[in-house]
């Protein structure tokens, strides 16, 4: 079979195969339906030249030649249409004066088909010898004015468009340019050349590179940018030249050096194959080679890439004073990638994106702008590209390339709003930071894969300096608040380093030790007062802080101060320093006083206002019958109930003094060893008899070491008896009274403690009257005065102890008496 029909048919069914698969890929898309329709008409053209050049008489091939330029006039008004939508953009694409467009095709259509377009045609063997009219001069230049037209249109065209949409457009710029040139070869060069129109035919394979590039641009899987696409076709046509004179030189001299070849095909076939499989396993090497040969400029990239990344490390390494890296970073990332503009977007506490840093280059910006332009990014573009969650770079080159036009649609769409080429997410342990906004490269080049894996570690850096920048803030403001509490503490701070030196003193500290900071920081431990020294340097040398009473010396008097000690530890847990925290006890002591008067006055006016109402009583009584004894002192009667109430009212009122007498005794300023066992027998013999008439059950639980305690046995015992007294009286039939006694911290230490608990099962107090129970004269009893609680609170105040209460509905009432096992001064009682 003749090679031009193999051609042909390869031509036909190739382009109908295009057609479906380009129409099936998207056909909501314009630019696929019309790259569809297009090949399908290329196809029947290819038939129609087949047919064309298999014409058996001159009849049939004039009517398949004007069929064949009737053909190629729509073909090429469908091609021009095509031009001016592709490539497609998202939001639509604007309208172009089709109709006058289809309008002139339809008008060279009808030259064509005059019958003069051919004015004699002879069959031969490699197809019909046409002479040609003067309508085929008229349809050539339409078919040349459309050619050109289209090279202009699309070279326009790519010098207005950036990244995927101007490599697109620059691929289908190279394949019309291809096409028109092979065209121009195979029609006009090689018959001038060779005197013969056999090769003519073959101008319509030649169409095959533009459907190839053409339909590649449309596939956008497998584009390369200009610079990559010129290296690798350069190095590819190196290669082929390389091979082809490398198995010319091979073969030449094996036939001049053996003759003898020539006239055995086998064997000088056998040889070509060998020379051809060489150079065939050679051929990857060799454009490897040529490839490399021409790519120095990649090698200078790699060196801008690691000098980016090195400036970009240095940068979060040693931030600039200001603080802020967010700037240089945006800065070297632009200048990179030579991007319009470039913005970073940080992540608030509010889940808002405000803009921290924006420059832009573009030729109409007056200068590199580093303000905001959008303060905040849009709520909506920020839904529309998923920013939260977004964890991969979003390209819009990438998207129109790899992602379906409807599925990337709202994607697109939102980047075209904030104006961003490039969408890159700022994140830190799976969480957002913010975001990066690129705009197109200046140099109208698309981003390439390479580039995007770039922006994801100045991403990783960007987020590593966004995380420096809040960890840096956070530790300014804890630091500033730091200082302002210890600047504005009553209390004086002092702190030190591992090596003694004094680090922080704060004002309050100043002030009590009448210094100024300015002769204290950097000055060594020495100067300080003793007391502050000997705490400071007994914490640095332990590793543990304490609590103490001590005096500093303040002008030609002392100050009393509570000082408190605490150990710096670093993070590795190693000891840095040591500080001290004092307070002034001039202002607390005062209170103390000035607290213990009020009480003191507020005693004494209650137990005035108590005695007045309880001596009022019996004198109330007596001065009744005082008034009536000038009437009735002759009855016998009334003398006797005279004086008999007389005699029970001055008996109420010697008792009363004798406990007010008691209330208002002074502690004793000698004790005596008292034995805690002894006393505790003596208390419940007392109280024995009285428990046993109202059937109340009396038990005591005691340590077995002894116990001694000193203090006023008469007043503990008769505490004591008061707590059991009450407590009898308070039990209900069958009920159950406990002594316990136990000791705290008696070891030989001076602050040893004994409480003895009364504890009474079956009664209970509530709180409104637990908190009276110790006031002079408050009794729920219908007889007595209420003075004894307060005895028993005046007694335990006399020895420097407490007296507390505490009742429960289920668990029954408990008074506790704490006395410390060794005399101190009592706690400033009011009754003292």
């Amino acid at each position: 079979m003749d090679l031009n029909v193999v051609a042909l048919l390869g031509v036909a069914i190739t382009t109908t195969l295009l057609s479906l698969v380009v129409y099936s890929r998207a056909p909501s898309r314009r630019a696929n339906r019309l790259w569809a329709l297009h090949q399908l008409v290329v196809s029947f053209w290819a038939l129609g030249t087949l047919l064309l050049s298999t014409a058996h008489d001159t009849t049939s091939a004039m009517a398949y030649l004007k069929l064949v330029h009737v053909i190629a006039s729509l073909e090429m008004a469908i091609f021009v249409d095509f031009c001016w939508i592709f490539p497609e953009r998202a939001q639509g694409s604007t309208q172009y004066p089709r109709r006058a467009l289809y309008l002139v095709a339809l008008v060279f259509a009808a030259i064509a088909s005059l019958p003069n377009l051919a004015r004699s045609m002879t069959l031969t063997p490699y197809g019909p010898d046409i002479e040609f009219g003067w309508p085929l001069m008229a349809y050539g230049t339409y078919a040349l004015g459309t050619a050109f037209y289209v090279i202009v249109y699309m070279w326009i065209k790519a010098r207005s468009q950036h990244g995927v949409a101007r490599v697109q457009t620059v691929y289908v710029l190279v394949g019309v340019i291809g096409f028109a040139v092979l065209i121009i070869l195979v029609n006009v060069v090689l018959p001038m050349v060779t005197g013969d129109t056999r090769y003519s035919r073959w101008g319509v394979v030649a169409y095959f590179f533009n459907i190839i590039l053409t339909t590649t641009a449309m596939a956008k899987h497998s584009l390369w940018d200009l610079n990559t696409l010129g290296r690798r076709g350069a190095a590819a046509l190196l290669t082929v030249g390389t091979m082809a004179a490398g198995a010319a030189l091979c073969i030449g001299l094996m036939v001049h050096a053996f003759p003898v070849f020539v006239g055995e095909p086998v064997l000088l076939a056998t040889f070509c194959v060998l020379v051809g499989s060489g150079l065939g396993v050679g051929g990857v090497p060799i454009y490897r080679w040529f490839r490399g040969l021409l790519a120095r400029s990649d090698e200078s990239n790699s060196q801008r890439i690691s000098r980016l990344l090195s400036e970009l490390g240095a940068l979060i390494v040693h931030p600039p004073e200001t603080g802020d890296v967010h700037v240089p970073i945006l800065d070297q990332t632009q200048r990179y990638f030579g991007a319009s503009f470039a913005a970073t977007y940080v992540r608030d506490a509010g889940g808002a994106y405000r803009n921290v840093a924006y420059i832009d280059r573009r030729p109409a910006a007056p200068h590199d702008l580093e303000g905001p332009r959008q303060p905040v990014l849009p709520a909506d573009s920020v839904a529309r590209l998923g920013i939260d969650g977004l964890e991969e770079p979003l390209c819009a080159g990438q998207l129109l390339r790899f992602g379906d036009r409807e599925q990337v649609n709202r994607q697109l769409r939102a980047m075209e709003a904030v104006e961003a080429s490039i969408v890159v997410p700022l994140t830190w342990l799976g969480s957002p930071l913010g975001v990066f906004l690129l705009g197109h490269k200046l140099s109208r080049a698309m981003y390439s894969s390479s580039d995007v894996d770039l922006l994801k570690s100045i991403a990783a850096h960007a987020a590593i300096a966004v995380k420096n920048s809040e960890l840096r803030a956070s530790i300014i403001a804890e630091k500033e608040r730091t200082e302002k509490i210890i600047t504005q503490m009553e209390s004086g701070v002092v702190a030190v380093d591992a090596e003694g030196q004094i680090r922080v003193i704060n004002p309050a500290a100043c002030e009590m030790l009448l210094v100024g900071d300015a002769e204290l920081v950097g000055a060594n431990l020495d100067a300080l007062p003793g007391p502050l020294r000997d705490a400071l340097a007994k914490a640095s040398d332990e590793g543990a802080g304490a609590s103490d009473h001590t005096s500093l010396p303040q002008g030609e008097g002392e100050l009393r101060v509570a000082v408190s000690t605490f150990v710096l530890e670093g993070p590795a847990g190693g000891r840095e320093g040591a500080g001290v925290v004092f307070r002034d006890l001039s202002t607390e002591d005062a209170l103390h006083l000035a607290e213990q008067e009020a009480e003191h006055l507020r005693f004494v006016r209650a137990v005035s206002a108590g005695m007045a109402h309880e001596i009022r009583n019996p004198l109330v009584a007596i001065r009744t019958f005082a008034e009536l004894a000038p009437q009735r002192l002759d009855d016998p009667e009334f003398r006797e109930s005279f004086m008999e109430v007389a005699q029970s009212e001055v008996g109420r009122l010697e008792q009363l003094v004798s406990q007010f007498m008691t209330l208002a005794k002074p502690a004793r300023e000698v004790r005596s060893v008292v034995d805690v066992r002894q006393l505790v027998d003596d208390v419940l013999s007392t109280v024995s008899a009285r428990a046993e008439v109202r059937k109340v059950r009396l038990s005591s639980k005691l340590p077995q070491a002894p116990t001694a305690l000193q203090g006023d046995e008469l007043r503990l015992h008769q505490c004591l008896l008061n707590l059991l007294l009450n407590a009898v009286d308070a039990a209900p039939e069958g009920g159950q009274i406990e002594l316990c006694v136990s000791e705290r911290g008696t070891g030989g230490s001076e602050a040893g403690e004994v409480d003895l608990r009364v504890w009474n099962s079956g009664s209970y107090i509530p709180p409104e009257e637990s908190a009276r129970l110790f006031e002079p004269f408050y009794t729920t009893k219908s007889t007595g005065t209420g003075l004894g609680l307060a005895i028993c609170h005046t007694i335990a105040d006399e020895h420097g102890g407490t007296l507390s209460v505490a009742s429960d509905e289920n668990d029954g009432t408990a008074f506790t008496l704490t006395i410390p096992v060794q005399a101190r001064p009592s706690a400033g009682g009011v009754a003292a």
